[in-house]
C-alpha cells in the first residue's frame, strides 16, 4: 500500500501552510500548530482523518501528567527526555500564542488554544512517523499499535527518498480479524 505524500499531513500539507512558512519553528510544533489549524477547521480536507484521532481523554502521555505523576518519573530517562513537555506553558506562551494571534483566520477565534496546544501535542506525540528526520502523520497507519513481540504480523512503514510517498509492507501472515502491529524498534521505556 503507498499512501503519496499529498496525503500525509504535513505543515506543508496543512491549511496552516501560509502562516507556518515565515515562522523559524522546530519542525515537531510546526506540525503540532498544523494540526491545531486543522481541528480549528470544520471543513477540513482532513475531517475523515481526523475522525480517527482520539480528542476526547483522558491522555496518557506526560503533558497530562500531575505534579505528583510526574515525580514517580524521577531517576528514570521519561522525566529527562520529556523536560520541555513539562514547560510546555511557557513554550506555548512565548512562540506559539503569537503566532496563533497574528493567523486567527487559520487558528479560530474564540477557541482555549492553550488546551487546543496540549491535545495537538499528544496528538503527534503519540502518532507521528519520522520522515525525512521530520515528523508527519500518515492516515491508517498512524492507528497501529508497536509491538516487539515475534510472531505478530507487522506492518513496515518506509518512505520514497524522492517522492516522500510513504510505503507500507506487511511482513507476515494475517488472519482475518487479526490485528497488524508496527514496529517502532527495541526502544526503551523512556522512548
Amino acid at each position: 500500500c503507498t499512501i503519496p505524500s499529498a496525503l500525509q499531513l504535513l505543515p506543508t500539507t496543512s491549511s496552516a501552510v501560509n502562516a507556518l512558512a515565515s515562522t523559524d519553528m522546530d519542525p515537531h510544533t510546526a506540525l503540532v500548530l498544523a494540526v491545531m489549524a486543522e481541528l480549528a477547521t470544520p471543513d477540513s480536507f482532513w475531517q475523515t482523518f481526523k475522525e480517527t484521532w482520539p480528542l476526547k481523554g483522558p491522555f496518557d502521555v506526560l503533558s497530562y501528567w500531575t505534579p505528583e505523576e510526574l515525580q514517580e518519573l524521577e531517576g528514570t530517562g521519561c522525566l529527562d527526555r520529556f523536560r520541555a513537555d513539562i514547560r510546555e506553558e511557557e513554550f506555548f506562551r512565548m512562540r506559539v500564542h503569537p503566532i496563533i494571534e497574528a493567523h486567527r483566520d487559520v487558528f479560530g477565534e474564540g477557541v482555549d488554544n492553550s488546551a487546543m496546544f496540549r491535545l495537538a501535542n499528544a496528538l503527534v506525540m503519540s502518532r507521528a512517523f519520522r520522515k525525512h528526520g521530520k515528523p508527519c502523520l500518515v492516515p491508517l497507519i498512524d492507528m497501529l499499535n508497536n509491538s516487539t513481540e515475534e510472531g505478530r504480523a507487522v506492518a513496515s512503514l518506509e518512505f520514497d527518498e524522492v517522492t516522500g510517498d510513504a510505503t507500507v509492507t506487511l511482513i507476515g501472515d494475517v488472519a482475518q480479524g487479526e490485528q497488524i502491529f508496527t514496529l517502532y524498534g527495541r526502544l526503551g521505556n523512556a522512548r
